[in-house]
């Protein structure tokens, strides 16, 4: 009976270590640097950004006509006015920017929505966002925006 309940606490302990261990894993406040920009991304928009107490969610589009394959990232800044954090996001398909630029297809998948908790306790998020590309030569192009 004695070791039925010390395996029966062991569980208990192991549960709660493994909940913790995934909410920071899927909740990553690690403090990233923020890329310095070459240039200002030319052509964007922020359809969607909101910042509430418990997310901060973001939906547009970005594009660098002189490489289209190039990676977008999202960072946040948190609310100590000096870190970033980065968003996860999903790429969107948006064959409206390809229309809108005058392509056939080649800014199709330009679109993206991405999502972080707002978490007081690890340090808050201010609502400042940071949108980046580099392209295959190593320039990083980038704007700033203010979530409201």
């Amino acid at each position: 009976m004695k070791a039925l309940t010390l395996f029966f606490w062991l569980g208990v302990f192991i549960s709660i270590i493994m909940t913790i261990l995934f909410f920071f894993s899927w909740n990553n406040y690690k403090a990233v640097p923020l890329p310095k920009f070459d240039e200002k991304i030319a052509l964007y928009s922020i359809d969607q950004c909101t910042l509430t107490d418990k997310f901060l969610s973001i939906h547009g589009w970005a594009v660098s006509e002189q490489d289209p394959k190039s990676k977008v990232r999202i960072y946040a800044k948190k609310m100590n006015g000096s870190e970033w954090v980065k968003v996860n996001y999903a790429t969107q398909s948006r064959p409206d920017v390809s229309k809108f630029i005058g392509t056939y297809n080649a800014f199709d998948k330009s679109g993206f929505e991405g999502a972080i908790r707002n978490i007081k306790f690890l340090g808050g998020l201010s609502g400042d966002i940071a949108i980046t590309m580099a392209d295959t030569r190593g320039k990083v192009r980038g704007v700033m925006y203010e979530c409201k």
